[in-house]
Order: C-alpha cells, then sequence, then structure tokens
C-alpha cells in the first residue's frame, strides 16, 4: 500500500513562488539590454527606460528640496549665483555632447553641509553642499559639476540601478512571499529614496569616466584642467577616499590624480581649440612702464552661456552640429 503523502499545499504555493521568480526573472533579461554609448564609446548593459528613471528621480528630487527647505537647509544668495554661473557654463559644453539633454530640466541646488559632496540624478537634477564649496576654486567646482554631469550623460544612473537590480528583486519577491505591504511612498518615503540612490555607489569605471568627462566639459568651457588635480589633492588632504575608505567602488585619490594629470596637455589643448583663446604669459614691460594688470582668464574672456537653469525652454539655443564625443587617447 503506498506511503499516504502529506498534503501538496505547501508543494502547490512553492511551485507557484517558483512560477512567478522564473517570470520575473524573465522581465528582467527580456527588459535588459548591451548597447555602446555614442558618447563614450564603451559597452554598457542597462535595465529599463532612461527616461522613466528621469521622471521616477525627479520625483525624488522633489521631495528631497521640500525635506531640505522644511530644515531651512537650501541655500540661496552669493553661494547659489557663484554655482549657477559656473554650472551654465559646463551645461552649455554638456548638450554638446547629448544634444537630448538640451531638453532636460535642469537644476541646482546648494545644500548648507559641512560635508564636501555633490551628486546628480538622471536627467539633470544637481546639488552641491557648501561645504565642498567653501574649499573649491571656480575652476574646481567647475570640475565638480563637470563630473557630477558626467554621471548623467553617461547614463551611469541607469547601471546603478541594473547592477542593483539583483538585491532589489531579491528583497521584492522576500516581501511577497512573506505578505508584507507595499512601501509608503509618502513625501519622507521618496526623499530618504533619494538619499539611497544618491549613496549607492557607481562603479569604478562610471566614476574614472565621469571623471574624464568633468575635465573635458570643464575645459571646453574655458577652465583650467589642472583644477581637476588640486581639487583631487584638496580632498586627499582633507581626509577624503583615501584616508575614509570613501566607498570601495571608487578610485582612490592617487588613482584618481594620476589619471587626471595625465590629461591636463590634452584638455589644455582641447580648451585653446575649443575656446580660441590661451592665457598666454605676460610680456615684459617696457622700460619706465608699469607692469600689465594681469590678463583676464579665459573663462572671462567668453561670452556669458544662455541660463540652462532658470532660462524659458523655448528659448534655449538649438545645434544640428553632430553630437561631440569624448576625447580619447590615442
Amino acid at each position: 500500500m503506498p506511503i499516504p503523502l502529506e498534503s501538496n499545499h505547501h508543494t502547490d504555493a512553492t511551485m507557484k513562488n517558483f512560477s512567478f521568480f522564473s517570470l520575473l526573472i524573465a522581465a528582467v533579461l527580456t527588459l535588459s539590454g548591451c548597447a555602446t554609448n555614442e558618447i563614450t564609446g564603451r559597452s554598457q548593459v542597462t535595465f529599463g527606460s532612461e527616461d522613466s528613471l528621469i521622471a521616477e528621480t525627479a520625483q525624488m528630487y522633489a521631495a528631497m528640496k521640500n525635506d531640505y527647505a522644511a530644515k531651512r537647509a537650501l541655500v540661496t544668495g552669493p553661494q547659489k549665483t557663484r554655482v549657477e554661473a559656473i554650472t551654465n557654463r559646463v551645461i552649455e559644453q554638456a548638450v554638446k555632447y547629448r544634444p537630448d539633454s538640451a531638453l532636460w530640466d535642469w537644476e541646482v541646488i546648494v545644500i548648507n553641509s559641512k560635508v564636501p559632496n555633490a551628486f546628480a540624478m538622471p536627467g539633470g537634477k544637481m546639488g552641491i553642499n557648501t561645504g565642498l564649496i567653501n574649499m573649491a576654486s571656480d575652476d574646481e567646482i567647475a570640475q565638480v559639476m563637470g563630473h557630477e554631469i558626467g554621471h548623467a550623460l553617461g547614463k551611469h544612473g541607469l547601471e546603478k540601478r541594473t547592477t542593483g537590480m539583483g538585491a532589489g528583486l531579491v528583497a521584492s519577491i522576500g516581501g511577497a512571499l512573506l505578505g508584507q505591504s507595499g512601501v509608503p511612498m509618502g513625501q519622507e518615503a521618496i526623499s530618504l529614496g533619494a538619499a539611497g540612490f544618491i549613496a549607492a555607489p557607481n562603479s569604478r569605471t562610471a566614476e574614472a569616466e565621469a571623471d574624464r568627462f568633468g575635465i573635458e566639459l570643464a575645459a571646453a568651457a574655458g577652465y583650467e584642467p589642472k583644477a581637476a588635480v588640486t581639487l583631487w589633492q584638496k580632498m586627499a588632504a582633507d581626509g577624503g577616499p583615501e584616508q575614509k575608505g570613501f566607498l570601495d567602488t571608487h578610485p582612490t585619490s592617487s588613482e584618481r590624480i594620476a589619471a587626471l594629470n595625465a590629461l591636463v596637455a590634452p584638455m589644455e589643448q582641447l580648451r585653446t581649440a575649443r575656446t580660441g583663446a590661451v592665457a598666454a604669459p605676460l610680456a615684459p614691460p617696457a622700460k619706465g612702464k608699469k607692469p600689465a594688470a594681469k590678463p583676464l582668464s579665459v573663462v572671462a574672456r567668453m561670452p556669458a552661456p544662455y541660463d540652462w537653469l532658470n532660462g524659458p525652454k523655448a528659448m534655449r539655443p538649438r545645434s544640428n552640429a553632430p553630437a561631440l564625443q569624448l576625447y580619447r587617447a590615442q
């Protein structure tokens, strides 16, 4: 006589859960794709749509701004004006690499925090802390904003979401199998989600690539390429990544400085080619004459850019020129 089997209720439930899991995995594999980034020439594996991610992170950004405003942590006045002036020049160069970014809702906030940090979300939503502004020159802030904008241009947020899909998927499945309710999506929860997205590390490749974007965009805007090196020297001296182990996936200060140092000379050439201006050394004064005043910087000699951060979208400059590619050493 056959031994009676136990109730197959649990078996059926397990099979249903397994089928559900298989469908989710199939969906991930179907929606994932591998494509070559036209700006960098690098192959990227991404999940889902960049447009949908831009919409999601814009909602997070708005909630985060409201949170900072409630804490009176949003800074206006001269610091905001300074950052916007620099950022507008960098954006004007960025749209030449990704013409579709000319339609983004570019925005930058200044946050009252001693922590030297900055961020950018997909779609051009950015922030920078006063702790970083106060320690940096205009040329160095241009490097920072170029780096952050580079993350957006390079679709690094989409890559970050893709690499985080495994853990997120397991957590979602675990919650579903345990019968948990959905995550609350109030303003506070969305703001926390924004903080989590910003804090999630980019890959070492994406960080190095953003450094390349930063120095190139800043140089094209007229800023000093060597500021990329001095910025990281300051960060290291201030107890930056090497001292504090700032996210294992980030290159150390010494690696970054070496890589950026190698780009200074070609970026000087690029700056001259793009701006048509060179900070030439002063000629010795004629006998009996006072020394000439210090020459204006390259940036000061360039025309003011369009106000990408505050001006109307309808008035933004348009260009039919082919999109530029990021510099690659021969």
